[in-house]
């Protein structure tokens, strides 16, 4: 099915993730995968998991302020 971009006006196909015409997103595509945290544990958790270097090398602060 096709729809109408928000940015440009052009009509392109819904499963695409952004228009081809001016790379504007397409809001009806939605991206996740199961493995996403939603909480900051759960960010702690999947972030030491990656086997990611320290906050003090990487500078990505988790529940830090």
């Amino acid at each position: 099915m096709k729809i109408e971009c928000k940015y440009c006006g052009s009509m392109f196909d819904d499963t695409l993730e952004k228009c081809p015409n001016c790379g504007g997103t397409n809001s009806n595509v939605r991206r996740a995968t199961a493995d996403q945290p939603t909480t900051i544990e759960g960010l702690k958790e999947w972030y030491e998991s990656k086997g990611l270097p320290p906050y003090e090398t990487t500078r990505f602060f988790i529940g830090i302020d």
